[in-house]
């Protein structure tokens, strides 16, 4: 797969997914593709929000602060999103 770098002004999306939780841990799964990914609350949260309208510093700075996280912690993990296919930015 292509090294995708992802900037801060970057529109980052996330299909449209079917989410199931239990004991802490979040099962999504895209249904117009073979793909799922087992995750905490976190990236549950950041996957979720990836609406098409946000950028990954509108994501990180809000989300952050609700959650209680480093604005860095959510950079890494939409890297690691995006490299699973969960995420994609747009052009």
């Amino acid at each position: 797969m292509d090294n995708i770098v992802i900037e801060q002004d970057d529109i980052l999306y996330s299909p449209e997914l079917v989410q199931q939780q239990r004991n802490g841990v979040y099962l999504l799964i895209d249904p117009a593709a073979p793909n799922w990914v087992s995750v905490n609350r976190l990236g549950s949260s950041v996957i979720r929000a990836c609406d098409g309208h946000r950028s990954l510093r509108e994501l990180s700075e809000n989300l952050g602060s609700e959650l209680g996280v480093g604005a860095a912690e959510i950079v890494n993990f939409v890297n690691l999103a995006v490299e699973a296919g969960f995420i994609v930015k747009t052009f």
